[in-house]
């Protein structure tokens, strides 16, 4: 137990509280027990795994049924720099890139070198900042090439994202020409402030694997090579990153003539870093997209395809939704090919599932999948016509696709959910930082403005909240079940109690199960939790009996609305975990950063004077793990500044003694993951004598003799649960975890000459000689400043 104290209390207070706790002090322990918020914000609950569930825009929030509807509601976000069609887009954290395109010259449609990018401004509803592209602001270059219809990826490597675009249809003057097999990548930098960097664009030794792949040089020969609309991915497996591509067009000419081919085949890349930027390596064969219907199995070749992915989080794999396009004798097709990738074993076969179907055909349409819901827009259904119509559809446990019977499509439409039809467009969703909520984007495409008059290249960028509420006279779906992520708390940790609240109407239900496990690709099969849910809102707690001693934990929800009136939905709250951990957090100072004054030599020239204290939460040894500093309870701990003056004996600091400056740290900015010290600010510290409305300490009012002085730093943690500021506990046992290192000194500031006399001596007054005593400021009656090595 480190020896401090909780500010404001005296230390005539802390003799009291010194005795009670060597009275009432617990035995030694190596463990920290807590009632933790598994789900209580939409960040929390945004973690897990939605099956027809979303998360609950009420006032207690939580997670409920989804509404019975296709997005319908959509605003109008920042325009692109200049109309598109047939390009390419993709995101990365909360930021969209668009890539290559076809764009209007002089009323026909050119390849375009287009690149942009811009950012979902955090809590702002979903609106977007102004685009960055080269002609605009100059902070990214163009794409090196014009092209159209390429595919877009941005794949994480080595600490570093790249974007990578691969093929796609170049242009020769007005005329569309042939595909490309060039793969291209680009580094995605941002300063401390969020801003994109600009970067430049490298051409990939490797080029796609699509066969033939002529000599752009030599016509004699033939032009040509790689492919367009390939439906591209990111997957990891087993830790290794693999672009994977399916399907796709090429579009060649030779002897006089061009040819086009449509393929069948997946190919995959190992994405690996190096010092001059991402690796490819060599493509591989490993399998042909694959129809499967009933007992029917069949190969299909397939282009123009949207693709989205949905990692299971339980085993890692990852589904891959390739939905509708064009097949081998250009027939538009309204399937939806899955396929599932193992997440753990390189080598295992792709797992093609049961084929979904959107009853629709589509081409030069686009979707999303958010919150394992896939809302397909636009596109056209038959000729070159666009359509206002969306799809909706919903991923299952197995990744297959939901069908509510078996005569069912697995997708429902809204035709006229898009006020003006629209193809060739893209369509992306970002996920709000702050909120929670995912937003769909449709970005540019051909738009059409009215029966007569169509925008071949739009601008336009819509949006909607993919969360969206039912209106009073919507429904819910009938049923949906929501998967908790799997929480790790560390080795041998201890569950005692499930505590969790619900919402619900006459007629609706909610069911709770657990697992939990040593192995989080295996945990045990789900656990009911015995409730019968009351209507209204109410809270239970489940008690293990006996406790649960496993590492991981998840929680499952199943959600049914009332089979009489699915105008409402049940919904799930606060669920909250008592469980013991091993480990204590471990706030500390280190050796590596330690803290100190700058500058530690003063002179009259000085004119700041900055503690520069980091602190860092790390575990104590292998058997100790740290635990976050609030992973029991929010609210802030202290930092001490002791000063002891030139002449006297360097004293380290113990309870009861209050610092000559102190500043408060919040608790959650100390995490045990935490890669660096957190360096608190300077603006922070607060004079030791003052308790309230307090200012910024004067550093040069306290170092004002000439000498050397000592100062030592202490972190206050004292175990104080009735504290308004929580607490940070840390073990009881102060000689084999690692107490000693939250005091730190003593460390050096040495003062050459006075630093700023005006500050000290009143105007009537003769300046005293170098070196003389000086006037220190009157004390505050409130409570007298203890300095280590003061004759009080």
């Amino acid at each position: 137990m480190k020896p401090h104290r909780r500010r404001p209390l005296a230390v005539t207070s802390w003799l009291i509280i010194i005795t009670l706790l060597l009275v009432l002090w617990p035995k030694p322990s190596t463990a920290a027990q807590a009632v933790v918020r598994l789900a209580d914000s939409n960040q929390n609950w945004s973690e897990g795994r939605f099956i027809r569930t979303g998360l609950a825009a009420t006032e207690i929030g939580g997670v409920q049924l989804v509404p019975a509807k296709v997005l319908d509601q959509w605003d109008t976000a920042t325009g692109l720099p200049y109309g598109l069609s047939q390009h390419t887009t993709t995101t990365y954290r909360n930021r969209i890139f668009v890539v290559g395109g076809n764009k209007l010259e002089n009323g026909q449609l050119v390849k375009s070198d287009a690149f942009f990018a811009s950012k979902l401004i955090p809590g702002s509803g979903g609106q977007l900042e102004p685009w960055s592209w080269q002609s605009g602001n100059s902070t990214i270059p163009a794409l090196p090439i014009k092209v159209s219809d390429a595919a877009t990826i941005v794949v994480e490597v080595g600490s570093k994202a790249y974007l990578f675009v691969l093929g796609g249809q170049r242009g020769e003057g007005n005329l569309d020409d042939v595909t490309t097999a060039n793969i291209y990548s680009y580094e995605i930098r941002e300063n401390p402030n969020g801003q994109l960097l600009p970067g430049s664009w490298q051409l990939s030794a490797s080029q796609l694997p699509h066969e033939p792949n002529y000599d752009l040089n030599d016509p004699d020969v033939g032009r040509g090579g790689g492919a367009r609309n390939i439906s591209a991915a990111t997957i990891t497996i087993a830790g290794e990153t693999y672009i994977y591509l399916f399907g796709g067009l090429s579009r060649t000419y030779i002897a006089g003539g061009y040819d086009e081919l449509y393929f069948s085949t997946v190919f995959r890349s190992k994405v690996t870093a190096s010092g001059s930027g991402p690796v490819l390596g060599a493509w591989e064969a490993v399998g042909d997209i694959t129809e499967r219907i009933n007992t029917s199995v069949q190969t299909v070749a397939l282009a123009s395809a949207a693709a989205v992915t949905f990692i299971d989080p339980d085993d890692g794999s990852t589904g891959v939704y390739l939905i509708g396009g064009t097949n081998t004798v250009n027939i538009y097709d309204a399937n939806a090919y899955i396929a599932k990738i193992n997440g753990t074993d390189p080598a295992a076969p792709i797992a093609w599932l049961d084929t979904g179907n959107m009853s629709e055909t589509r081409i030069g349409h686009d979707a999303v999948q958010a919150k394992g819901k896939i809302t397909i827009s636009g596109g056209s259904v038959n000729a070159d016509a666009p359509t206002t119509s969306l799809a909706r559809g919903f991923i299952e446990e197995d990744l297959k696709l939901y069908r509510p019977d078996p005569l069912s499509a697995n997708f429902d439409l809204d035709q006229g959910a898009l006020e003006q039809a629209r193809m060739y467009h893209t369509m992306e969703t970002l996920r709000d930082s702050q909120t929670a909520i995912d937003y769909a984007y449709i970005l540019g495409g051909r738009v059409q403005i009215n029966q007569q008059t169509q925008d071949r290249a739009s601008s336009q960028v819509l949006y909607g909240d993919l969360d969206e509420q039912p209106q009073e006279t919507e429904d819910f779906v009938a049923d949906g079940r929501y998967y908790s992520k799997v929480f790790d708390f560390g080795l041998r940790a201890e569950y005692f109690r499930l505590i969790f609240t619900t919402m619900v109407d006459p007629g609706e239900t909610i069911e709770m199960q657990y697992r939990v496990g040593n192995d989080r690709q295996n945990l045990s099969a789900p656990t009911v939790i015995p409730i019968t849910p009351q209507a209204g809102t109410n809270t239970y707690t489940f008690t293990f009996s006996p406790s649960i001693e496993a590492q991981y934990f998840q929680f499952i929800a199943t959600l049914k609305a009332s089979p009489t009136n699915r105008r409402s939905s049940p919904i799930l709250d606060k669920v909250e975990l008592d469980v013991k951990r091993i480990g204590f957090p471990n706030i500390r100072f280190k050796a590596q950063n330690p803290p100190q004054f700058q500058p530690s030599t003063i002179d009259s020239t000085t004119t700041t004077i900055t503690p520069v204290i980091p602190i860092i939460n790390e575990r104590y040894d292998a058997e100790h793990p740290a635990l976050d500093a609030d992973w029991d309870a929010p609210g802030s701990f202290f930092v001490d500044i002791y000063v002891i003056p030139p002449g006297q004996t360097p004293t380290a600091p113990t309870m009861g003694q209050t610092g000559i400056a102190w500043a408060e740290v919040s608790k959650a900015l100390m995490k045990s993951t935490m890669e660096g010290p957190y360096i608190i600010p300077s603006a922070n510290w607060r004079p030791g004598s003052c308790t309230t409305n307090c200012p910024t300490v004067n550093w040069k009012h306290i170092f004002t003799a000439v000498g050397t002085y000592n100062i030592y730093v202490m972190v206050d943690s004292i175990d104080d649960p009735a504290a308004i500021f929580g607490n940070v506990k840390e073990s009881d046992t102060s000689t084999t975890l690692g107490e000693t290192d939250n005091i730190f000194g003593p460390f050096t500031v040495t003062v050459n000459e006075f630093v700023d006399k005006r500050t000290f001596v009143p105007m009537t007054m003769t300046p005293p000689t170098q070196g003389a005593a000086i006037p220190t400021a009157p004390e505050m009656p409130r409570r007298r400043v203890h300095t280590i090595g003061d004759s009080q």
